[in-house]
């Protein structure tokens, strides 16, 4: 199997209602990948959320369905798949400091550095643009209007999160301070990845096609570099086509 985490005998049904752009669905994706748990991932419109109408009091994604129960946000998903399904009813205090961290701090961070001008947008939102599923005339708005557009996206972001032009790349630099103090432990939580290690590389994955993306590693500090390879092979392991890209791929 591809992910190296705790095999989990006999799982629920999980099934996700998603953005193909998210880094909170990047999260749940992730450790799913990680655990080697079943997911089935309903792509939802980013203009019509139609897929999720059936869900009369939250309009947001992700939502996740354990079997038949639903259950929102992907803090509180991911809280509810580690007491139910591996049994822990408390995080260590290392998975506590960087889980709020990603929470607080690095997401938001992240998202106002994808969508800090239009080309920057235009590239983390071509994947949902040109991918069938989306439809002609969303995936037309993705491709042509969204990027100018959702620029003001990342102003209300840093405005509501006190973030400015510089906090992607503190936040990076926290990322490596951080690992310099497990070192030589190759991870935020020690020897093995902790719930902080996989939400931060899963908010990373959810723009894992993007030249944004492999710049940004491509320019992180060596602990960060060395972190994010490790957590590729502890995610994907050898299934290759789930990797992310990297600044080589984009060579002509």
């Amino acid at each position: 199997m591809p992910g190296k985490g705790k095999i989990i005998p006999n799982p629920p049904k999980l099934t996700m209602w998603a953005f193909e752009v998210s880094p909170p669905c990047g999260k749940i994706t992730a450790y799913c990948k990680y655990h080697n748990l079943p997911l089935t991932t309903v792509l939802v419109n980013v203009l019509s959320k139609a897929e999720i109408k059936w869900s009369k009091d939250y309009r947001k994604v992700p939502i996740m369905k354990i079997d038949d129960r639903q259950v929102n946000d992907s803090s509180v998903i991911l809280e509810t798949l580690e007491s139910e399904l591996m049994g822990r009813s408390e995080l260590t205090e290392a998975e506590k400091k960087w889980t709020k961290w990603v929470n607080d701090r690095f997401m938001w961070a992240f998202e106002v550095g994808m969508f800090s001008n239009s080309k920057t947008a235009a590239d983390v939102l071509s994947k949902s643009a040109n991918n069938p599923a989306t439809g002609w005339f969303t995936g037309t708005i993705l491709k042509y209007v969204a990027p100018s557009m959702i620029t003001s996206t990342a102003g209300k972001i840093k405005k509501n999160h006190g973030l400015t032009d510089e906090s992607l790349s503190e936040c990076w630099k926290e990322l490596a301070d951080g690992l310099k103090e497990k070192h030589p432990e190759p991870f935020l939580n020690g020897q093995e990845p902790g719930m902080g290690d996989i939400e931060v590389f899963g908010v990373t994955q959810a723009v894992k096609h993007s030249k944004f993306l492999a710049t940004q590693i491509a320019g992180a500090a060596p602990e960060v570099q060395t972190w994010y390879q490790a957590m590729i092979e502890q995610v994907y392991g050898d299934d290759k086509a789930e990797h992310p890209k990297t600044l080589a791929d984009f060579e002509p």
